[in-house]
């Protein structure tokens, strides 16, 4: 048997009380603190894998009718129930662009009270228990709304970028004129080759294909972002091709490109200028791959974003107390 690691118990033990000081659920933390003391050679992985139904949710606004417009499923994360400006923009131009938008935000909250953005950034809006990550987000709103398999088209998106709004409304008309039926925009090399999932839409044939059903019914919440890529992420594309659907990667970087195993960290300049409109939070906040970023902001301002947004979201959450502060 493994010895307990001491070190990662406590830092559990202790946002756990640091989130009941603030009025936040520290039972996430707790679990994973309990988990380890009880069986420390399989670290966090036994608390990695729950039902989704057995995870809390609120409904604030209901979606209605699905009509056979175009909707988007948009997850975002909000740890003490406020939503940031660059997310409800987001949300906004997207439903410029035609769709109908579900604003699914995981929180931290135990109340699961959340801003509320209105009509005009989204058509419904959902709280979740923030467990599982995007693809957990997504299969529980799927599973809450049936009659969502039947719009014309449902995008998947997250509030893991920052977006340009002109360059927006061009890719929207590309992801339109697109006969396929999934749209993707990048590619990923690492473990197999996969289109990345901050973005990408599935269409009619795509949403009443008995595979693609499936593969969302089976989804569980996984607590670790890497096993939600191996296990989401990467196997979708390979059962989109099993089924005989066409999938377009508006955005490709050759196999061989040294970059390809994250473009959207290591070719993100490339990128923008060939009119992707996103630019990874990940990449400004950490920027894991040591890319050259030391003219974002003049680059961001060509290419149309509202960098104040990027620079007040980057500023702030640097500041852990941040996330703890009432709404």
């Amino acid at each position: 048997m493994s010895p307990v690691n001491p070190t990662r118990v406590a830092r559990h033990l202790l946002t756990a009380g640091a989130k009941v000081f603030a009025g936040f659920d520290p039972s996430p933390n707790l679990r994973k603190a309990l988990g380890l003391l009880a069986a420390p050679e399989l670290g966090e992985e036994i608390l990695d894998d729950r039902d989704l139904n057995t995870l809390r949710r609120r409904v604030v606004r209901p979606l209605g009718t699905v009509d056979k417009r175009p909707v988007c499923l948009f997850a975002a994360y909000s740890p003490d129930g406020r939503i940031w400006p660059h997310v409800t923009n987001y949300c906004r131009d997207l439903k410029a662009a035609g769709f109908r938008t579900v604003l699914i935000v995981a929180t931290d909250r135990a109340d699961l009270r959340c801003y509320d953005p209105g009509p005009s950034v989204a058509d419904a809006m959902l709280v979740v228990e923030n467990f599982g990550y995007d693809f957990s987000a997504w299969a529980r709103t799927l599973r809450l709304w049936p009659d969502l398999w039947s719009a014309s088209a449902l995008l998947f998106a997250n509030d893991s970028v920052y977006h340009s709004p002109t360059a927006l409304t061009a890719l929207m008309e590309r992801v339109k004129r697109s006969a396929a039926d999934v749209v993707a925009l990048t590619e990923s090399t690492a473990f197999r080759r996969h289109f990345q999932s901050y973005f990408f839409l599935l269409r009619e044939k795509a949403l009443a294909h008995e595979a693609v059903q499936a593969f969302f019914s089976e989804i569980r919440a996984l607590g670790d972002k890497q096993k939600v890529i191996e296990a989401c992420e990467v196997p979708l594309p390979s059962l989109l091709a099993t089924a005989r659907l066409e999938v377009d990667v508006l955005f490709p970087l050759p196999e061989n490109d040294p970059r390809a195993a994250n473009p959207t960290l290591a070719a993100w300049h490339d990128l923008l200028r060939s009119g992707l409109p996103f630019v990874k939070v990940q990449l400004l906040r950490d920027n894991p791959m040591n890319a050259n970023i030391g003219k974002w902001r003049a680059d961001l301002t060509a290419a149309g974003f509202r960098v104040e947004e990027v620079e007040m979201h980057l500023g702030s959450i640097k500041i852990p107390a941040a996330a703890f502060l009432q709404p």
